[in-house]
């Protein structure tokens, strides 16, 4: 119960930081984009092989950046030349595997795509950027919370004991009934001038990428044979711990906004 209690705690504290510059949107998210973007780079620069980590943080923390930033006109040449750079370390640094190579462009682009959806969502006029992620946000971490919460209490059955032994079936589902309802909710509420029909939608799609980008972050760390991408967030692990689920749930949000005819 302890536990419990510390990590919603932390989890207080991590909402009071960076939500604030969501609802501002402006220069307030481009700061937060960079800092996320920071200490991702340094928490991918850090696995694996651990030599070069100054120039490995660098090169990520460059690409996510341009990735998020840079005109769409660009976004090809910027793909193309940080692969370029990726695969020249591993030909020409002693001990950079091709492992590497492959593993750090692949997490930077995830995170710079993104960082690319997030600018997408407030490139609207008025509030409706900061109303649409906070959307994102309820159906990502309402998930996430619950999926904790009702795993904590009533957990039994594994959901996917190799790759996340604390995880549940029971866990996975209430965080899914609670992400959906709670984020739909909000948007009867708050996304009254968007179709019914496209918010029920993306409430029930984005509970369940919430879950997967989840795991799938979680096979990487058991690759790796870590708990947490690091330590910079007490009783959360990394910055990359956190927003996980966050990440994918953006790329698809984007997606759906303009499948749904809301964004150009």
């Amino acid at each position: 119960m302890n536990t419990l209690i510390r990590k919603t705690s932390w989890a207080l504290v991590i909402i009071i930081i960076t939500i604030p510059p969501l609802l501002m949107g402006g220069y307030y998210v481009l700061a937060l984009e960079t800092l996320l973007a920071l200490a991702s780079a340094y928490e991918i620069a850090c696995l694996g092989n651990k030599n070069y980590v100054v120039l490995n943080i660098s090169v990520n923390f460059g690409f996510m950046l341009l990735m998020g930033m840079a005109p769409i006109s660009f976004r090809m040449m910027v793909i193309g030349g940080f692969l370029f750079l990726y695969f020249l370390f591993a030909l020409t640094i002693p001990n950079y595997t091709i492992e590497k190579s492959v593993y750090s462009f692949s997490m930077s682009l995830l995170v710079g795509l993104a960082i690319e959806a997030l600018h997408s969502i407030y490139t609207t006029s008025g509030t409706f950027g900061s109303r649409m992620m906070m959307f994102v946000i309820l159906a990502c971490y309402m998930c996430d919370s619950f999926a904790y919460i009702c795993g904590f209490f009533f957990g039994k059955h594994k959901l996917a004991p190799k790759i996340s032994p604390k995880k549940t079936w029971e866990g996975a589902i209430g965080g899914y009934i609670f992400g959906t309802t709670l984020s739909y909710v909000y948007a009867l509420f708050f996304l009254q001038d968007v179709k019914g029909w496209w918010l029920i939608l993306v409430a029930l799609i984005l509970p369940f990428v919430a879950q997967v980008g989840d795991l799938s972050l979680s096979n990487v760390k058991r690759h790796f044979g870590i708990k947490d991408f690091s330590h910079l967030i007490p009783y959360h692990g990394g910055v990359l711990d956190r927003i996980d689920s966050l990440v994918f749930c953006l790329m698809i949000m984007n997606g759906l906004l303009i499948a749904g005819g809301i964004l150009g």
